[in-house]
C-alpha cells in the first residue's frame, strides 16, 4: 500500500509486519493501525531480536530469517535464509454454530533445522494457528518450550483479563435466618386431679419410712406424726 513504509518505520526495539496485498483482512471497517496481536521476546532470546512484533490490519505479515531482506533478522548458523513466515488471518471458531470470527496469527516453517511451537517441531510448509500464550522457537529447544524466542499475545485476551480484574466482587448472600428456639412445653394439670391430691390424707407407712402426700415426699416426717 502507498505510504506503508513511512507509516511503519521501526520503533526502538520493535518491528511491524508487512501490509497484506489482498486477503480476508483487506477492506474491514476497523482501525487499520490498531494492534491485534503481538509477539513478545522472551528473556532468554538474543537481544538482537526486536523486543515486540506487532500485527494489525495494515501490518499483517512478516518473514524471519538470516537474510537482511527479512523483517526479523537473526544471524545464527541454525537459522535459514528465510526461516519462517507469520501472517494474520481471520478464521471462524470450529464446533460452534454461527461461530465467532477471530483474528489469529498463523506460522509456517520454511527452515532446514525446524521452527518450534511450545517445544514441538512444525511440519514443513504447513500453516499452523498460534494460540494465546504459545511460545515460538526459532532454534531447537529440545522439547523445552521455555527456551523459545517469542511469546504470543492477543489484545482481546489482555482486555478480557483487565475487565475481569476490574469487575466488582460479588456480594455474598446474607446468612439464612435461624428458626426461633422452641420453648419447652409445660405439662397441663387437670385442676380436679390436683384438688383430689390436696384432699387425700397422708398414707400410713412403716416405721422409719418417709410420709407422702400425693407424689411429694415430706422429709422429716416420723411415725409419731401418724394419726390412729
Amino acid at each position: 500500500a502507498q505510504g506503508w513504509a513511512a507509516r511503519n518505520a521501526l520503533r526502538p526495539g520493535g518491528v511491524r509486519a508487512q501490509a497484506p496485498e489482498e486477503g480476508p483482512l483487506a477492506g474491514m471497517e476497523e482501525d487499520p493501525a490498531a494492534p491485534i496481536a503481538t509477539l513478545n521476546r522472551t528473556p532468554g532470546a538474543p537481544q538482537s531480536l526486536p523486543s515486540v512484533i506487532t500485527f494489525s490490519l495494515q501490518s499483517a505479515s512478516i518473514s524471519v530469517g538470516r537474510l537482511e531482506s527479512n523483517n526479523v533478522v537473526l544471524n545464527d548458523k541454525k537459522i535459514s535464509k528465510v526461516h519462517c513466515r507469520l501472517t494474520l488471518r481471520t478464521c471462524k471458531q470450529k464446533g460452534v454454530d454461527n461461530g465467532e470470527i477471530l483474528k489469529r496469527v498463523f506460522i509456517k516453517d520454511s527452515s532446514s533445522f525446524g521452527t518450534f511451537v511450545n517445544g514441538q517441531a512444525l511440519q514443513k510448509e504447513q500453516w499452523v494457528m498460534l494460540q494465546e500464550g504459545d511460545i515460538i522457537g526459532l532454534r531447537n529447544p529440545h522439547g523445552n518450550a521455555s527456551l523459545g524466542e517469542y511469546l504470543t499475545r492477543y489484545m482481546e485476551a489482555g482486555q478480557a483479563a483487565a475487565s475481569s480484574a476490574q469487575a466488582p466482587p460479588v456480594a455474598a448472600a446474607p446468612p439464612a435466618a435461624m428458626p426461633p428456639a422452641q420453648q419447652p412445653q409445660q405439662a397441663v394439670v387437670d385442676p380436679r386431679l390436683a384438688q383430689q391430691q390436696q384432699q387425700q390424707p397422708p398414707l400410713a407407712t412403716e416405721a422409719g419410712a418417709a410420709s407422702f402426700v400425693g407424689a411429694q415426699a415430706l422429709p422429716g416426717a416420723s411415725p409419731a406424726d401418724r394419726r390412729p
